[in-house]
Parts: C-alpha cells; structure tokens; sequence
C-alpha cells in the first residue's frame, strides 16, 4: 500500500472501534500525545526551509490565488450538494461542505445550529477519504510503489550528535507549546514548523529526526483518525458516506481542474498544486507531502492558506447571505 504505517493504522483503528459499538469514546485517542508526534511531522517540514526555498516565494502566487479561488468555488458546490442531494439544513450542509478546518466548522456549525453528529462525521470523512484517495492515486500515476511504500526515507539527514536531536526536541517542544497557546488553527504543526526553520537556517542544527520517529508518527496520526469512528452508528456512517463521496468527488475533481490550470500558467508539476489543493487537513498533507517527497514545505504553505480562508473568510457567506433567511 502506498502509505502503509499510516493508511494501515487508520484502517486498523477504524475496524477495531467499529466492531466495539458503545464501548470507546469517540476522543478516546489522546489529544497531547497525538500533539508530541504532529510536532515531530513540523521538525522534519521545517527543516526543509532553505535560504534558495525562501527566494522562490515570489514565485508561488498564481498557486495560493487559485487556491483562494478554489476554496469558494468547492464550498460554494459541494453546499449545493449536501442542500439539493443530500437534503440537509442550510448551516449542516454549509459547515459539512467547506474544504478545510474539521474542528473550526464543527465549532463554526454548532453556534450556527447545524446538525453536530452529521456535520462531524461528513467533516471527518472528508479527510480520511482525501487522505486514502491521494496516495492511491499516485501510485496508479506512477505506475509503481511511492513514499515510504517504496522504501523512501524520509528522516535522518546525516548523523547528529546528542547535542544536535536534543535542539531539535527543544524546537519542537517550543514550538508546540506556542502553537497552542496563541490558538492559532493547527498551531500544533504550525509552531514547530516555525522553530524548527528557525534552528536550521540560523545553522544551529542540519539533521533531520530519525527515520523511525516519522514512522511512528505516522502510526500515531493515522491511528488517531481510525478511532474517530468510535460512537458512530451504522446508519449515520452509511448515510453520511454516501454524501461524503459525493463531496469529496466535487472537491478532487475540482482540484485536478485547478491544478491543469495553475500547471499551465507556472509550468510546476501538476501532482504538487492536486496534493496542495487536496481538501484534507494540514497535518495528514503534510504528512503525506513528506512521505511521497511532494515538496512538503510548499504543500503545507498552501494548506495553511486553505485553512485561514475556509475558517475565517468562507464562514462570512454563511453569516452575510444564509444565516438570515
């Protein structure tokens, strides 16, 4: 399997908490031991930041203005779909549709009164399918095994000293604790992400954490999304999975569009703008970023963009143009 530590553990954990109906919480997974592992993903991204990276910057505009474009367009659709097809209320199926922020729409939707368990599990599903759909469809692009499937490594960089991993678990340990406090959406990738650019272009460290710490985290992560099934009814996963498909559908599809289009004006690899527009979130693109060897670094700078705008500028048509009616 493309993916296997994390698309196994997802799958693993998913069986496992849906053949125990009632008996686990759905936030059974721990949400500070998850954390420590999403920080060590923001190490090894930030630790790609180089001083040639940053000059490219300049470059990555048509990118982040068709995402922008992009993240209206799909919540614009895929609410039409929800409405029309899968005859939800207006704020269920405005919050379900937005291409970006699982926690932040639920929140988001719960004050605007949607309906919260189907609105969890469309937001949900929206991920784990994006996140189960990309790496396959690499690896039938290729036509051959990817990432770590293919025996990639992405960890190491070199041999460090203890000097060298215990800077690195400082950043990280920082830039977690920041990401957090400021509450800044993902802030527990965003944060060591951050630290960690800052301890490698400052010189203080070139290493990279060991390959078999973004083997567990991927474990941890994917583990993590698995136990979210935990609590669902069949009825609300069979119901909901039919609408999920749907969604994810217009959003892909639409992604692919946009990513033809950007490709043609800046001339990058069209397979970087799908994983950069894909709808999952930031962490699990990260991770996948990483993994495939998708230029992680501007992956995740345009995930973070597609977050601000589906949490903070999206919401604004709902409140401007449905909530009232």
């Amino acid at each position: 399997m493309p993916l296997p530590w994390l698309l196994g553990a997802t799958i693993a954990n998913a069986v496992w908490v849906l053949s125990l109906p009632g008996k686990l919480n759905p936030v059974w997974a721990p949400p500070l031991f998850r954390n420590v592992f999403v920080a060590v993903i923001g190490v090894m991204i930030g630790g790609l930041f180089t001083v040639d990276l940053i000059a490219t910057l300049p470059g990555w505009w048509p990118g982040i203005i068709a995402l922008i474009i992009y993240c209206f367009v799909a919540q614009i659709g895929g609410y039409l779909i929800y409405r029309r097809i899968g005859g939800l209320d207006r704020a269920t199926a405005f919050f379900s549709a937005s291409p970006g922020g699982f926690v932040e729409n639920i929140m988001l939707g719960e004050r605007a009164g949607a309906d919260v368990p189907i609105l969890s599990m469309l937001q949900f599903l929206r991920i784990v399918l994006v996140v189960s759909i990309i790496p396959f469809g690499f690896l039938l692009w290729t036509g051959h095994a990817v990432g770590s499937a293919a025996g990639a490594d992405f960890g190491g960089g070199g041999a460090g000293t203890a000097v060298d991993y215990l800077i690195l678990a400082v950043a990280g340990a920082f830039g977690l604790a920041l990401g957090l406090s400021l509450k800044i959406p993902a802030g527990q990738v965003i944060g060591p992400i951050t630290a960690s650019a800052i301890v490698h272009l400052t010189g203080l460290v070139e290493i990279q954490p060991p390959a078999v710490a973004g083997i567990v985290a991927q474990i941890v992560v994917g583990s993590s999304l698995g136990t979210r099934f935990a609590g669902a009814s069949l009825k609300l996963l069979l119901r909901t999975s039919r609408l999920a498909i749907l969604g994810v559908a217009w959003m892909l599809a639409l992604a692919i569009i946009f990513a033809a289009v950007v490709h043609m004006i800046t001339d990058r690899d069209p397979t970087l703008y799908v994983m950069s527009f894909a709808p999952a979130g930031v962490i699990e693109m990260s991770l996948i970023a990483l993994t495939l060897g998708a230029n992680p670094v501007f992956v995740t700078a345009h995930h973070i963009i597609r977050l601000f705008v589906t949490v903070v500028v999206t919401p604004m048509l709902y409140w401007r143009w449905l909530a009232k009616k």
